[in-house]
């Protein structure tokens, strides 16, 4: 290390002579010109991005040279994936945006120059309601603001040589986007979707004050459990903790069981279909359109009641959840609120062991094929709604 004295002294013309000599912005800038000009005639993608291939007599061009589409063109198959945090369009990147981004740099670099099929996407975390309240302290149109900081911020991520992907594809098209009517939290004074952070304990919105009302709206999802057994699969090979896995897990949530049908296109998904002979109700999630459905028990065709319960979620499943007072305590507590105070099975001293289905799963498999059961797999993981985008954000592909 050099202190101070003539060290420090040599050090500081070096680097002085070396800014004279090396002009940062000609330079970058026609490299950069360049390297787009080599990847629009040759459709090069990112996932071709590799390391500089530094040949004899090469020098400082080679490796100028090796620009975010240039590298490996053959590699393994295996995939890369690399992926950083979406900045705030807040308008100028700071250095903890470089230091970040440098470091995906680096690991997407050095994947792509060992063949690996790379993935490294950059994008914006431009959600409306944060957009719209800065903007807004400035007086601006929140549209207007922050495509304009987009593209300062664009323009400086380009000019620091970052090798992002950019390019967009069709979600929708995929398969992996689409719309579906679902319970949102409404802001009727701002007119827009809320997230659940964003109403608090009382129940109103965190910016108008308003009281969130619940609605059932046509909303975009990214259908993201089509991934729910891989994430899961792919836990196995996380160097994580074990704690921090076993939360992973749960939060995925794989359940198996059966879906079983109740009449008039309503089914229930549960994991104990032997219980089945003790279902004395229906229950919905509230303000659910099943609630209108008539349901039937599947053994005896007895109407049973549907109920809108406050324990069931509507995203889960069916939406629907068979009432076994004698088996779940939630579904014994919602009996016990009832005019009729209970379970009317227990009222009668019908115990589960008295009239459950034979557990063996052959003898139970085959019970409930007969009554048009079918197999499934059920995730507590669900699809993302993103509804909660306003107009200026970019369009939904």
């Amino acid at each position: 290390m050099l202190r101070g004295g003539s060290g420090a002294t040599w050090l500081t013309s070096s680097i002085r002579g070396w800014a004279r000599w090396y002009q940062a912005a000609a330079v970058e800038a026609k490299w950069r010109t360049r390297w787009a000009a080599a990847a629009a005639k040759d459709g090069a993608r990112m996932d071709t991005l590799g390391a500089a291939r530094f040949e004899s007599g090469g020098g400082a061009d080679m490796a100028a040279a090796a620009g975010p589409n240039d590298g490996a063109r053959k590699g393994s198959g295996e995939k890369a994936y690399v992926l950083s945090m979406f900045p705030y369009p807040s308008g100028e990147l700071h250095m903890g945006h470089v230091r970040v981004y440098t470091m995906s740099d680096v690991l997407a670099r050095y994947a792509a120059a060992r063949g690996r099929k790379l993935l490294h996407p950059m994008g914006w975390d431009a959600f409306g309601l944060p957009a719209e309240n800065a903007a807004l302290q400035r007086g601006a149109h929140p549209g207007e603001w922050t495509k304009r900081n987009i593209a300062s911020m664009r323009e400086q991520m380009d000019a620091l040589g970052l090798g992002f992907q950019w390019e967009t594809s069709d979600m929708h098209k995929a398969g992996l986007a689409y719309m579906d009517e679902a319970p949102v939290n409404w802001d009727p004074v701002d007119g827009t979707v809320l997230a659940n952070e964003q109403v608090d304990a009382e129940g109103r919105s965190w910016r108008s004050g308003a009281l969130v009302e619940k609605r059932h709206l046509r909303q975009w999802f990214v259908a993201i459990t089509k991934y729910a057994q891989p994430l899961l699969d792919g836990l196995d090979a996380l160097e994580w903790p074990a704690q921090v896995k076993h939360m992973q897990a749960n939060w995925i949530g794989r359940s198996e069981g059966y879906l079983i049908p109740f009449g008039d296109g309503l089914e229930a998904f549960t994991t104990r279909p032997e219980t089945l002979p003790a279902v004395e109700f229906v229950a919905v999630a509230p303000g659910s359109p099943l609630a209108d459905c008539e349901a039937r028990h599947p053994l005896t065709g007895q109407r049973l009641p549907v109920y809108e319960a406050e324990y069931v979620l509507d995203g889960y499943g069916t939406g629907a959840v068979m009432g076994v007072p004698l088996a779940d305590e939630r579904d014994a507590a919602f009996a016990a609120s009832l005019p009729s105070g209970g379970s009317a099975l227990a009222a009668r001293g019908v115990s589960l062991d008295d009239i459950a289905l034979d557990p063996c799963p052959n003898a139970l498999a085959a019970e409930l094929r007969k009554l048009g059961a079918r197999p499934h797999v059920q995730f507590r993981l669900r699809d993302w709604l993103v509804s909660r985008q306003r107009r200026w954000v970019r369009r939904f592909r």
